[in-house]
Order: structure tokens, then sequence, then C-alpha cells
């Protein structure tokens, strides 16, 4: 672990993705909570026949997608960003 900060610390830069990133991770951040918890209602009926691992995997591949989005979408609406993201 303090091997891989170690190194990161060298590897300082900046590109477009880790601008958008800077920009977008408390929404990101506030969006994949709300995700994940309506994706585990709907994976709910059928978890007992899924092993955890792959509901972790469908888990990791949709939120990402889907907070990103919502991000991009939410944030254009005004009283919606204010309210929900305080920005």
């Amino acid at each position: 672990m303090f091997g891989f900060l170690g190194v990161a610390q060298k590897l300082d830069f900046e590109n477009s993705f880790s601008k958008y990133m800077c920009k977008a991770n408390w929404g990101i951040y506030i969006n994949h909570i709300l995700i994940m918890i309506v994706l585990n209602n709907l994976l709910e009926p059928i978890a007992a026949n899924i092993p955890v691992v792959v509901i972790y995997a469908i888990e990791l591949v949709v939120t990402l997608p889907v907070s990103i989005g919502l991000w991009e979408v939410l944030k254009r609406i005004p009283v919606i960003k204010y309210v929900l993201y305080g920005l």
C-alpha cells in the first residue's frame, strides 16, 4: 500500500481525464451510492443463485458509467445541482 502511494507521487501528471475527474469526483461519489442501492435492490431476488464475486463485478461495471452519466445529466439542472450537490 505505501509502496503504491510512493510510486503514485512520482507519477504526478495531468491530462484531460484527470482534469475531468477532479471536477466531477463529488458528483460521482454522491451518485454511486444511490446507484448501488438501487442496483442491490434489483439484484436481490436473484442474488441467492449468483456467486458474490459476480454480483460485485456487475456492480462495478454498472455503477461507474451510470454514475458518471447521471452526474452529467443532473449537473445541468440548476435546482437539482444545488439541492443534491451543493454547487
